[in-house]
């Protein structure tokens, strides 16, 4: 995931990953009613900041044309080929 041309590994969504989100406000099944603080959380968690730098960095990457919805998609795209969300679908 690139952020303000930043390359991010994102490690698979798994157990802890939900648990991260969680203490940071977040929950990945709010995607449909809250996606910015959604996008932002999940941020925050592969960055290793704090929610207000991971929207400070959001707020950059969006003025210098970056788009939401890519990272909407490409996080939609985790949790779906995520191995602990396909265990939890069954």
């Amino acid at each position: 995931m690139v952020i303000n041309g930043k390359e991010y590994k994102v490690k698979e969504i798994s157990f802890n990953t939900m648990c991260e989100l969680e203490d940071n406000g977040v929950s990945i099944t709010d995607m449909d009613k809250k996606p910015f603080s959604v996008i932002r959380g999940f941020l925050a968690v592969i960055m290793g900041v704090d929610n207000k730098t991971a929207g400070e960095e959001l707020n950059e990457h969006i003025k210098s044309g970056g788009s939401i919805e890519e990272l909407a998609t490409e996080i939609s795209k985790l949790v779906e080929n995520s191995g602990f969300f396909q265990a939890m679908n069954k």
